[in-house]
């Protein structure tokens, strides 16, 4: 009787823990739980924000390549179309080199002859409309050409025409660049004017309006 007296109490106690611990609040909880819940929610932000950085540097660079092109073209050949060329001495007397000395004219019709060198060949050549020019002539007179037409042909030959003005009348002018040879015509009203050279180097001579272009023709092969 005293064991099942015993037995009884020691249910009763197991039973009794069972429910203090049972009725104990879950606010009393550990913070491990909380924790593990709240834990996992800034991911999705964090993911977006990936997502749509590169749409705004892509933006940015899209506008940067834009500006610099806008940049080129107000940098870029406006000035040379708006502002035409002015060259004020495209020539100068030298003593001519060997090379040059081959190409002298044989002619005896030819007078005031003069070996010459260009200043800016590159720039000379490709003069445009609306372009200048001041040539010194072998007689000591200086004419200002004025550039009307410009032409590029067949492989890179480079023609311009123009015209001056003297003694109370208009008369032309044209030249024509090779890869190397050069030649020109004046038609000044007291003998045309012709000029013949090959690279930075021609010479410049008068004949009488006659006269045509007589150069030994091996000379003229050579030039170009």
């Amino acid at each position: 009787m005293l064991f099942l007296s015993f037995v009884v109490l020691f249910f009763l106690g197991i039973s009794l823990l069972y429910f203090t611990y049972s009725s104990t609040p879950r606010t009393n909880l550990p913070d491990e739980r909380q924790e593990h819940v709240i834990a996992p929610k800034p991911a999705p932000e964090i993911e977006l924000s990936i997502h749509e950085h590169p749409a705004v540097e892509l933006e940015s660079t899209e506008n940067r390549v834009v500006n610099e092109q806008e940049e080129v073209q107000e940098q870029g050949e406006a000035p040379r179309v708006i502002e035409p060329q002015n060259l004020e001495q495209v020539w100068l007397p030298i003593n001519p080199t060997p090379e040059l000395a081959d190409l002298k004219p044989k002619s005896q019709a030819v007078t005031d002859i003069q070996a010459i060198e260009f200043e800016n060949i590159d720039q000379f050549r490709v003069l445009m409309a609306g372009d200048s020019a001041t040539l010194p002539l072998p007689n000591g007179e200086s004419i200002r050409v004025l550039i009307d037409e410009a032409q590029t042909q067949a492989q890179g030959i480079q023609t311009w025409a123009g015209n001056f003005e003297t003694q109370g009348g208009t008369f032309p002018v044209t030249f024509t660049f090779g890869q190397h040879s050069i030649m020109g015509f004046i038609g000044h009203p007291q003998g045309s004017i012709k000029i013949e050279g090959v690279g930075h180097q021609a010479w410049v001579y008068q004949v009488p309006d006659s006269h045509g272009f007589e150069h030994d023709t091996q000379s003229h092969d050579r030039a170009h």
